[in-house]
This record gives structure tokens, C-alpha cells and sequence, in this order.
């Protein structure tokens, strides 16, 4: 009988023990206070010009710092004819910012808008909209050279412009499950400039990628696809970063030699000095 009353009690006792390790548990998790005001700053019902960019507004009113992006879904005829993509960035407890969605419409007619908001892990499906765009651009000129090379979460462009323009760099056509984060860049005519975009896959394979490059006055530039391919070893080497250290090499291996050869000197003439 005393036995069977101390497997109870041991039973009783480890469910007891399992039930307070699953609340301590779900306590940690929930401990944290996860909220946000977001809006659209700048939305038009609509569009008669490219490339249709996307304001939001975001302002952390919780206690956790989180990276913060947007996913916006374009449909029409509910089929998604365009999903895109804003810069991540860290938001902290107070911190108010602001996140660009940009796309470049192939279709005209009403387009419906479907925002979601990534926030740590969370994920909150904002309301919908409608645009109704206008206007499709379909020519395009050559007015920037570009070059570029990858690694595997981004691509740096090469851009010469023989205009002063202010451009977005679009993604057209990629991979699903893939996420593109577009920039916007300002370029000086016949200046060289460098700017990088960012992107994260599950898995990284070689594939072409189509890209718009469009002015803030609706002009594509016309080049080719972008062939993203598994980078070399000294792909990932930044040329400036080692020219900037052998450079500081130099410097410091120079002032060294000076240091040791005037020590060299001062001892000379001390001893010629204390020898007369």
C-alpha cells in the first residue's frame, strides 16, 4: 500500500513538475510585447507614371527590437502578377521609420494591393487596396552602361549614366521564394557609381534574372538579363578594404624605417660625442 501510494504521488509529482516547465515556458515566450502602428504615407488610387512606389510608415510602440520588411503582393484577377519586396532595417522600442515597396507594372487596369508586415517572427497581414494604373511603359532606351557580379546574397551594379537621374533598380522576374530588396539611387552623368542590392534564398543556384532599371520619370534603360552565377573565391575579396591596409602597411613599415634609422643616428653621435 505504501508503495503504491509513492508511485502515485511520483506520478502526481512529475505531471505536476511538466505542467509548471510548459508555463514557464510559454511565459518566457510571450514576455516580450510585440507592437506597431503602420500606414501608407503616400498611397494613390491612381497611377499614370513608373515605377509605383510604396511609402510606409512604421513606428515600434512595443518592448522587443525586431527586423522589419514588407512583402506586398500585386494581384489582378486574384492571380499575384508581381510580389515585392522592402528593405529590411532594425526597429527599436520608440523608433519610428519608413520602408519603400517599388515595382515596375507590366499590366494596366485595377491592380490589388496585398500588404503583409514582417516583424521578428510575426507576420501581420495589413488591409488591402486597389490601384488603378493607367499607363504602361513600353519602350525603352540605352541611356546607362551597366556591369555587375554577384555573390550569393547580392548583386553590385556598375552604373554610368549619361544623364542626371534619379533610378530605381527593380527586380522583374526571379525565383520563387526569393526576396529582392529593390534600391533607389541617385547618378550624375558620366560618373561611375556602385550600389548594391541585397536578396535571400533558401538555396542559391545559377539562374538569369530579368531587371528594370527605371528613372523617377518613367525611363527604362534597356540591358540584359543579369546571369547570377556561383562566385569565385576572390569574388568576395574587397579590393578597396586591401588596397587601403597594404597601403597602411606601407605607411607604418616607413615611419618604422625612419624611427630606426634615426635611433641609429642619435646613437653614433652619442658615441662620437662621449669618444672626444
Amino acid at each position: 500500500m505504501a508503495m503504491k501510494f509513492k508511485l502515485i504521488a511520483l506520478v502526481v509529482g512529475l505531471s505536476v513538475l511538466s505542467f509548471v516547465t510548459f508555463s514557464l515556458y510559454i511565459s518566457v515566450d510571450i514576455s516580450g510585447n510585440i507592437k506597431a502602428d503602420t500606414n501608407y504615407i503616400n498611397h494613390q488610387t491612381e497611377i499614370d507614371k513608373q515605377p509605383i512606389n510604396l511609402l510606409f510608415n512604421l513606428e515600434n510602440i512595443g518592448s522587443v527590437t525586431c527586423e522589419s520588411f514588407y512583402k506586398v503582393d500585386f494581384k489582378k484577377n486574384n492571380e499575384t502578377i508581381y510580389t515585392a519586396w522592402s528593405k529590411k532595417d532594425v526597429v527599436k522600442p520608440g523608433d519610428l521609420k519608413t520602408f519603400n515597396v517599388y515595382w515596375n507594372p507590366t499590366e494596366s487596369g485595377e491592380i490589388k494591393v496585398y500588404p503583409k508586415l514582417y516583424m521578428c517572427d510575426d507576420i501581420y497581414e495589413l488591409n488591402e487596396t486597389s490601384i488603378n494604373v493607367k499607363n504602361i511603359l513600353n519602350y525603352t532606351t540605352n541611356f546607362i552602361d551597366v556591369k555587375y557580379k554577384n555573390t550569393n546574397n547580392s548583386i553590385k551594379f556598375y552604373l554610368k549614366s549619361n544623364k542626371s537621374k534619379e533610378v530605381f533598380i527593380i527586380p522583374d522576374k526571379y525565383p520563387q521564394g526569393w526576396r529582392f530588396y529593390p534600391v533607389k539611387t541617385k547618378l550624375e552623368a558620366n560618373k561611375k557609381k556602385v550600389v548594391e542590392m541585397k536578396f535571400d534564398t533558401p538555396f542559391f543556384y545559377e539562374t538569369p534574372i530579368k531587371f528594370n532599371i527605371v528613372s523617377a520619370d518613367g525611363e527604362i534603360n534597356d540591358f540584359d538579363e543579369v546571369e547570377l552565377k556561383n562566385p569565385k573565391w576572390y569574388d568576395e575579396i574587397d579590393i578597396y578594404k586591401i588596397g587601403f591596409y597594404i597601403l597602411l602597411l606601407i605607411v607604418i613599415m616607413e615611419l618604422l624605417i625612419i624611427f630606426r634609422g634615426h635611433k641609429f643616428i642619435s646613437r653614433r653621435v652619442y658615441r662620437r660625442h662621449h669618444k672626444n
